[in-house]
């Protein structure tokens, strides 16, 4: 356990741990049960759960196609219903979802600052307004789903950037795909706001170091 706190920041555990108590408590009391979006993300889970490939639902106006909107949140939720109910499941989900943009925020900051600052970034997204109104008064937990894989994705393609290993590469997909599977447009104003910056620095970090023939300082002149 000591091991494992001197390799993390213990002030991440702290804001983690809040998250839960917080975030988790309120879901679990049923705050979602009053936002604009849950019931709806419920309600296709119920369909995942009751037919898992099928991609039609009946059951609303004239019936609609369920690959009109990305599946991972739901599809989590339907898993989980088999063992503690739809509601439940959506509760287990967005406290999942908050823990895991808690931790994004984190490696994220550690690209732009330091490890303590980063430790402190992620201690005040538990309390951000935007977070609590986007899970407490919108219900969106697709939003929350996926912005929690793609900021857990960037750290991935910055180490790939800098030091070309294929595994960050994979790893960068994967958590790419699982963001898109949540919401696809948190993929699209993704790749704008939050990769293309990191690639950005990564570029200009790799043209900053000198080259094995070149003197570590700059000439004075």
């Amino acid at each position: 356990m000591r091991s494992l706190l001197n390799r993390y920041n213990p002030t991440l555990f702290l804001a983690l741990a809040l998250a839960l108590a917080y975030h988790g408590a309120l879901l679990l009391m049923g705050t979602y049960k009053g936002t604009y979006d849950a019931y709806v993300h419920i309600f296709f889970a119920d369909h995942y759960a009751r037919a898992w490939f099928d991609h039609w639902e009946p059951r609303w106006y004239t019936g609609f196609p369920m690959i009109s909107y990305p599946p991972g949140s739901q599809q989590s939720i339907a898993l989980l219903s088999y063992f503690v109910g739809l509601e439940n499941g959506f509760a287990i989900v967005a406290t999942f979802a908050v823990l895991n943009v808690t931790l994004g925020i984190y490696r994220f900051s550690k690209i732009w600052a330091s490890e303590e600052a980063a430790g402190y970034a992620a201690l005040l997204t538990v309390f951000a307004s935007n977070i609590a109104e986007t899970v407490h008064v919108f219900g969106q937990l697709p939003t929350m789903f996926s912005l929690g894989f793609l900021l857990n994705a960037l750290p991935f393609v910055y180490r790939w950037m800098r030091e070309g290993k294929i595994r960050w590469l994979i790893t960068g997909w994967l958590l790419n795909a699982a963001t898109t599977a949540g919401h696809h447009v948190t993929t699209l104003f993704g790749a704008v706001f939050f990769v293309a910056p990191v690639i950005g620095l990564a570029i200009v970090e790799a043209l900053r170091e000198p080259l094995p023939d070149e003197p570590p300082q700059h000439p004075a002149r």
